[in-house]
């Protein structure tokens, strides 16, 4: 019994210099990795996988005016027109951060005049705008073009609409005798 009497203490013993010795290595693994002695860095395998690079004749794809929607089928001189251009990728799925522009033209049987650019607004893939130069009655041609601010995403595109506006009516009124 003697002799496993002083067993206690011994393990007590052990694992206190353990303890300290772990402490002791790990404090100086801190210190080598915070001072930038040493990194601690993946060993290439056979599994290892190569990074992806672009193969050259990975194209971009153009976007696609999905509609065009003028929400009236006509309007007045002197209303404001307003559309919404929904835009698509490659695959379908709305096409969001285009920036998407319209040019107007205005045609009568002799005169056509152009106005500048109408910008839309971003709404997930649907862009609306609005479109107030309208004082003279004929027929709107808007011509939409989209574009990627990044050049990254997709290739531009455009689409083509027209939509009348009519002259006020006038309204005759009519003479009753009193």
């Amino acid at each position: 019994m003697k002799r496993y009497r002083n067993y206690p203490k011994f393990i007590l013993f052990s694992a206190i210099i353990f303890a300290a010795a772990l402490a002791t290595v790990l404090a100086q693994a801190d210190d080598i990795l915070a001072h930038g002695y040493g990194t601690l860095t993946p060993t290439a395998t056979e599994f290892a996988t190569a990074t992806p690079t672009a193969t050259p004749g990975s194209t971009l794809q153009a976007c696609r005016v999905s509609n065009i929607n003028f929400f009236k089928d006509s309007y007045t001189a002197g209303e404001t027109i307003r559309v919404r251009v929904s835009l698509v990728d490659g695959n379908d799925l709305p096409l969001v951060g285009a920036n998407v522009d319209a040019d107007v033209v205005r045609q009568v049987v002799s005169i056509q005049s152009t106005q500048p650019g109408l910008g839309l607004e971003d709404r997930t893939g649907d862009y609306d705008g609005a479109y107030s130069q309208t004082q003279n009655p004929g027929t709107y041609q808007f011509t939409f073009t989209a574009t990627d601010p990044t050049g990254l995403r997709f290739l531009p595109c455009s689409a083509v609409a027209q939509i009348p506006v009519t002259a006020p009516s006038t309204v005759t009124p009519t003479v009753t005798p009193t």
